[in-house]
């Protein structure tokens, strides 16, 4: 089932318009995207003796910097991607785009749907619901209990 939040989002992206939510949410998914492929080259480099002192060194960044960018997601500029791609493994990002409405649609993991499932058949039910974005196609509903 396809909530009307995932309707409003393929609206806006098909129309080119999108709202600062979904502006939000997308600038999210980019920097998560980007993130994971820069720490995935990290870690395969990692293994071949790659520190993050040694990064550090060749980038001309203290330690702790490395750390603090090797451990979360971060708003990167497009020059600590290069330094980091270009100390990690003498690569350079070669940038691809693609539509998100190319993709299938998704929006609850079976997980997610068993856990619904035990939330909407229990006594003390949520009273309220609240859409948020999960780093999938569209956000999906979730639901707050009340203490």
């Amino acid at each position: 089932m396809i909530s009307s939040a995932s309707l409003t989002i393929r609206s806006e992206v098909e129309q080119r318009s999108p709202s600062a939510g979904t502006r939000a949410y997308f600038q999210a998914r980019t920097r998560n995207k980007l993130y994971d492929f820069v720490l995935r080259r990290f870690l395969a480099e990692k293994r071949n003796g790659l520190t993050k002192a040694v990064l550090a060194r060749r980038i001309g960044r203290k330690p702790e910097a490395i750390t603090r960018l090797l451990g979360a997601p971060g708003n990167w500029t497009i020059d600590t991607v290069c330094d980091l791609l270009l100390g990690i493994s003498g690569e350079e990002l070669l940038p691809d785009a693609r539509s998100p409405l190319d993709g299938p649609i998704r929006n609850i993991t079976a997980v997610d749907q068993a856990t619904m499932a035990r939330v909407r058949n229990h006594t003390d039910a949520p009273k309220t619901s609240s859409t948020i974005p999960i780093f999938s196609s569209v956000p999906v509903s979730v639901f707050y209990a009340h203490p």
